[in-house]
């Protein structure tokens, strides 16, 4: 189930689809058409991700699923419960697609 699922995440971006928890059920057509380039999925222990700080500055935080992989992100739920996700990164991937 793992290549289904990573085409359907895959998939979300070019038609233009935001992530809100939920899952997008796409038609095998449309996962044939999303390609890895050279067959390969690239594995990563570490993340860096560039943000722009609340009075524009910019800063940097890593995630390393070794050590420091608890996250906490904004949650795209009803406003009336809790206003975040907390999350733990167990593995991280980088793929290169075609579409």
């Amino acid at each position: 189930d793992f290549f289904p699922q990573l085409k359907d995440h895959l998939l979300t971006c070019p038609h233009g689809l935001a992530y809100n928890g939920d899952e997008y059920d796409f038609t095998d057509g449309d996962g044939n058409c999303v390609l890895l380039h050279n067959n390969k999925i690239f594995e990563h222990s570490l993340l860096q991700v560039n943000y722009t700080t609340y009075n524009l500055q910019r800063e940097q935080n890593t995630i390393n699923s070794l050590t420091r992989a608890d996250i906490m992100l904004l949650s795209q739920e009803d406003e009336h419960i809790h206003p975040y996700w907390y999350a733990r990164v167990i593995e991280i991937f980088h793929v290169m697609v075609e579409y």
